[in-house]
C-alpha cells in the first residue's frame, strides 16, 4: 500500500506540473497580473489536492474493501482444506472399513468353505464305515474264525503293527545295508589304492631289477674277459714254470747235481741266472787263455 500510495502522489504532482506549464504558457496569462495568476494558481493547487485527497481516500476505500475480500477468501481457503482433510479421513475410514468388511466377509467364507469340506468329509467317512460295517458282516456271515467286527478290527491292528515292525526293521536293514556298502567301497578303494601303490613298487622294482641285469650281463663279460685272460696267464705260468724246471734240471745236470733240487720257481731262476753268468764268466775267461 505505501508504495502504490507515493505513485498515486506522484502521478498528481506531475499533472499538477503539466496543468501549471500549459497555464503558464496560455497567451491570456501573460496578460494578467502576478497577483491574479498567484491566486489563479493557489486555486488550481487547491482544487488539485481536493482532487488527490479524494482519489486517496476512494483508493483506501478500494484497499480496505480488497483487504476485507483477501482475508474471506483466506478464511474460505482454510475452510475448504479442512473439510477436504475431513473428507480425505472420511474416504480413509470408509475404505479401512470396506477392506476389513471384505477381509471378514473372506474369512467367513473360508471358514464355511472349511465347515462344509469337513461336513463333507465326516459324511464320506461315515458312508466308508457303512461300507466296511457291511463288509465285515459280509466276512462274519463266511468266516468262522471272526465271531465280532471287533475281532476283524483286533486282527487287522495286529497285521498292522506287525507290518510296521516289518517296515522299521526292513529300513534299519537297509540302513545297515547301505552302512556296509559304503564300508565295502572305502575299503575296496583304499585296497585298490595299496595294490596301486604295490603297483608302482613292483614296477619301480622291476626296473632296478633290469638295470641290475644288464649291470651283471656287464660285469660277467668283464669277469669272463678276467678268467680268459687269467687262464691263458695260467697257462703261460705253467709253461713258464715247466721250462723253468727243465733249465733247472739240466743245470743240474750238467753240475753233476751238486744243487740240491727246490721246487720254488724263482730259487730255480736265481740257480739258472748264476750258472749262466758262471758259464758265461768261463767262456769269456777261456777265450783270453787262449
Amino acid at each position: 500500500m505505501p508504495i502504490i500510495k507515493d505513485n498515486l502522489e506522484e502521478y498528481f504532482k506531475i499533472n499538477f506540473k503539466k496543468k501549471f506549464y500549459l497555464n503558464a504558457t496560455n497567451k491570456h496569462d501573460y496578460e494578467l497580473t502576478s497577483a491574479t495568476r498567484l491566486l489563479e494558481k493557489r486555486r488550481e493547487t487547491i482544487e488539485i489536492e481536493n482532487g488527490l485527497q479524494l482519489q486517496k481516500q476512494d483508493f483506501a476505500t478500494k484497499m480496505e474493501s480488497l483487504v476485507s475480500r483477501r482475508e474471506e477468501l483466506a478464511k474460505r481457503q482454510k475452510l475448504l482444506r479442512d473439510k477436504k482433510i475431513k473428507f480425505e479421513k472420511y474416504l480413509k475410514e470408509n475404505d479401512a472399513k470396506r477392506l476389513r468388511a471384505e477381509k471378514k466377509k473372506s474369512e467367513e467364507k473360508k471358514l464355511k468353505e472349511a465347515k462344509e469340506k469337513l461336513i463333507s468329509n465326516q459324511l464320506k467317512q461315515m458312508e466308508l464305515n457303512l461300507i466296511y460295517q457291511k463288509y465285515f458282516e459280509s466276512i462274519l456271515e463266511t468266516e468262522t474264525e471272526f465271531l465280532e467286527p471287533n475281532d476283524v478290527i483286533l486282527r487287522y491292528d495286529t497285521l498292522k503293527a506287525t507290518n510296521t515292525d516289518l517296515i522299521l526293521k526292513l529300513r534299519l536293514t537297509q540302513e545297515k545295508t547301505e552302512e556296509t556298502q559304503i564300508t565295502f567301497s572305502r575299503n575296496s578303494e583304499e585296497q585298490n589304492n595299496i595294490i596301486l601303490n604295490y603297483n608302482n613298487d613292483i614296477a619301480r622294482l622291476q626296473s632296478r631289477l633290469e638295470e641290475c641285469q644288464q649291470k651283471t650281463a656287464k660285469w660277467q663279460n668283464e669277469w669272463d674277459k678276467i678268467l680268459n685272460t687269467a687262464t691263458e696267464k695260467s697257462l703261460l705260468l705253467g709253461q713258464t714254470k715247466m721250462a723253468t724246471n727243465n733249465l733247472f734240471n739240466l743245470v743240474r745236470m750238467n753240475l753233476n747235481n751238486r744243487i740240491r733240487y727246490t721246487s720254488d720257481t724263482n730259487t730255480q731262476l736265481e740257480k739258472i741266472q748264476q750258472f749262466i753268468v758262471g758259464s758265461s764268466y768261463l767262456t769269456i775267461l777261456c777265450q783270453e787263455l787262449q
